[in-house]
């Protein structure tokens, strides 16, 4: 996600949490939960809620339909629909802006890939759409 930063006019928005959060392993279904994190509406008017799934050893922020039962991690420039996952559930919640890698201060760990680095829950619209997704710091 850190290709999106670079365009004009794209804000990426890291999440933070301000006094805790837990990652809930969504029990299947299709339902809502009161304390999930909405990011938005997709095209088709589904809620849209941040998630985090394995893939391919990785695991990576997710947006989430809960009324559809599943959630869709981005890789390799596609989006993969995930069965088995977590959604974030926390006490209090704000989306703020970053620039240039710089992560802020209380952002919310979403995963982590293989060789160890740290991923964390970040937000971006495309075609007017929230996508959930990884952030990390610049190296």
């Amino acid at each position: 996600m850190q290709n999106f930063v670079r365009h004009p006019g794209v804000h990426f928005q890291p999440s933070t949490v301000m006094s805790g959060y837990k990652w809930v392993r969504y029990t299947g279904g299709r339902y809502t939960t009161p304390g999930m994190i909405s990011v938005g509406r997709d095209k088709d008017g589904s809620n849209l809620v941040v998630g985090r799934a394995y893939h391919q050893g990785d695991l990576l922020p997710a947006k989430v339909k809960p009324e559809h039962g599943v959630a869709y991690i981005s890789h390799n420039m596609q989006e993969i629909i995930k069965h088995d996952f977590e959604i974030l559930m926390p006490l209090e919640f704000t989306w703020v802006n970053a620039r240039n890698g710089q992560i802020p201060a209380g952002a919310v760990p979403g995963g982590y890939t293989r060789s160890g680095e740290q991923l964390y829950i970040g937000k971006v619209f495309h075609d007017g759409v929230p996508v959930v997704g990884k952030t990390r710091e610049t190296v």
